[in-house]
């Protein structure tokens, strides 16, 4: 089936990212009915974007803090906030460089506990992804219409799976 990379985004089926001609690399990401702006910095006049980094940050600290939820939950654990910082550090283009993350556990639950989420964080299918890369195919297009299948990627189906895959045995012990 035949759509516009327009069409594909508003389907959720893909992300659409596209210059917007009002600043340099100032780009509009969209996917499904939420559009979001991209730039390769927050100068004053745009303080609502977000850099590639960044957005790789949000997916690697949106990820952890379900995967610990998810676990939490499954535990019986009294874990009442998670909160999850990341940060990247360039090293570019001497190395890559590396996200840096921190999180944050709140509630009534043991120092073990808190450690085996830790374990668990370590499983979320965008660390892993990002941690041991992935393969990037990229194509040419040529008339305005996407030929390849829509996206086949469900996050919630993957960060169930890794829930289940593997477990963390937690001890609840308050």
């Amino acid at each position: 089936m035949r759509s516009t990379p327009f069409d594909s985004a508003v389907a959720g089926n893909s992300v659409l990212v596209t210059e917007t001609g009002m600043e340099p690399l100032q780009l509009l990401g969209r996917v499904g009915s939420v559009s979001f702006v991209i730039a390769d910095s927050r100068r004053p006049f745009l303080p609502g974007s977000l850099n590639p980094y960044e957005l790789m940050g949000a997916a690697l600290g949106s990820c952890t803090a379900m995967i610990l939820r998810l676990h939490a939950d499954r535990m019986g654990l009294a874990l009442t906030r998670i909160q999850v910082t990341v940060s990247h550090h360039s090293r570019y283009p001497e190395a890559t460089g590396h996200f840096e993350r921190t999180i944050f556990l709140e509630g009534s639950i043991s120092a073990e506990d808190k450690l085996r989420l830790l374990e668990a964080a370590q499983r979320g299918p965008v660390g892993l992804t990002l941690g041991l890369g992935t393969e990037i195919r990229t194509v040419l297009g040529t008339d305005n219409c996407l030929v390849g299948p829509p996206a086949s990627s469900d996050y919630l189906s993957d960060v169930n799976q890794a829930v289940v895959a593997a477990p963390v045995t937690l001890s609840h012990t308050g």
